[in-house]
């Protein structure tokens, strides 16, 4: 990829604007590993183009402040010693978020306090600069660097123990050095402060707690180990459980109750005699009674003998067309052709190139007449048909 095309600007400008608009990792990680693979050997034609390097560099810190809980631990204190500002500038960037999901990943209470005491000793001296005016702190001129505005901050005056939100919108409002600053460099020095003041609240908690002897870690519930101010909630709830007293009970007057109804007597319907049940007709293994007592009163028209198709296209060429056509005996012959007219000598082939004559037909002997099976049932019932027309014949 050639980092001087204007379209390979284009496309790495669109990336990392789109990682910083949804907070999106992957393209963050796309831009880091073009950056990674393909600017340490064209360094100096980067260079050569005036204004680019520039532009890769502000993406390659906008894309390191969007991955900043999974890059490397010396990356990371190495970008907030040199590219604080720079990485708060970023449009709607959480930067306590990021931090405090990176501690998450440190299952040691050690390991935590280690990391976050050498990440306030790097805000405190690093050396960004915010706002183009000098500033006075403690009666003397300086530079207006981050450490110079927590110097600043730290000798502003404030009643509380540790500060919070509350001091840090007082000082941002009121201090003569903040008031000079325009609204972009405010919001990025109260983001500054509320990095600032978080790490050395956490710190405190955890300089608070006791040391983790055997007993107390062989301790069966140790709830105030997990859950801080839980022991505040749990004394406040005894104290008003011990200084109010239980109320006791007001008897309530007695309601006598009305004797009870006497019962009234169930008369039960009589249950209905059940109804006979049908006689069933007697068993008869014989199909073709079967058939008959189901057909009587019932005119069945007589069974059909079976249809022999021998016989019927015999019957068929003796007799003609059944449907009313002429048999003729002696079929009349076409009538002759004119004797006057001319005859045209047809020239014959020879015999040798003739084709040979198609062989005589045989006739086909007539299909033998199958067997059909005998039917009992309509027999039967035929014969039961015919006896009762002759009775009811006068």
């Amino acid at each position: 990829m050639d980092l001087t095309l204007q379209s390979t600007k284009d496309y790495i400008l669109e990336k990392i604007q789109d990682a910083v608009k949804y907070d999106d990792k992957r393209a963050a990680q796309e831009v880091l590993k073009i950056m990674r693979d393909e600017l340490p050997g064209q360094q100096e034609q980067v260079a050569g183009v005036p204004g680019l390097y520039d532009v890769y560099k502000q993406a390659w810190v906008a894309a390191q402040f969007i991955c900043l809980p999974s890059i490397a631990e010396d990356d990371f204190f190495d970008l907030i010693r040199e590219h604080l500002v720079e990485g708060l500038r970023l449009a709607e960037y959480d930067i306590i978020d990021k931090i405090g999901l990176r501690i998450s990943f440190m299952f040691l209470e050690a390991e935590q306090v280690a990391f976050m005491e050498q990440l306030l000793d790097i805000i405190r001296k690093n050396s960004g600069t915010l706002g183009s005016q000098n500033i006075n702190v403690a009666g003397r001129t300086a530079l207006p660097t981050v450490a110079n505005w927590l110097a600043d901050y730290d000798t502003y005056p404030s009643q509380a123990a540790q500060r919070s939100d509350l001091e840090q919108i007082t000082y941002i409002s009121k201090s003569p050095n903040a008031v000079a600053l325009s609204n972009e460099d405010k919001k990025v020095l109260i983001d500054i402060l509320d990095c600032y003041d978080s790490l050395r609240n956490l710190l405190s908690y955890y300089r608070s707690l006791p040391e983790a002897t055997e007993d107390l870690l062989n301790k069966p519930e140790n709830l105030y180990q997990f859950y801080p101010g839980a022991e505040v909630v749990d004394s406040i709830e005894g104290e008003n459980e011990s200084s109010t007293p239980t109320p006791a009970p007001i008897p309530q007057p007695a309601v006598a109750e009305p004797p009870p109804r006497p019962a009234l007597p169930i008369q039960k319907p009589a249950p209905k005699p059940a109804a006979p049940a049908p006689p069933k007709p007697p068993a008869n293994n014989s199909v073709a009674e079967e058939i008959k007592n189901n057909l009587k009163g019932f005119n069945v028209a007589p069974a059909r003998p079976p249809l022999n198709v021998q016989d019927f296209l015999n019957e068929r060429h003796n007799k003609g067309n059944s449907r009313g056509g002429i048999v003729f005996d002696n079929p009349p012959k076409p009538p002759a052709p004119p004797a006057n007219l001319p005859t045209a000598s047809i020239p014959q082939a020879p015999a040798s190139a003739r084709p040979p004559a198609p062989p005589a037909k045989t006739a086909m002997p007539a299909p033998a007449p199958t067997p059909q099976p005998s039917n009992i049932a309509a027999d039967a019932i035929a014969k039961k048909l015919a006896e009762l027309r002759k009775r009811k014949q006068p």
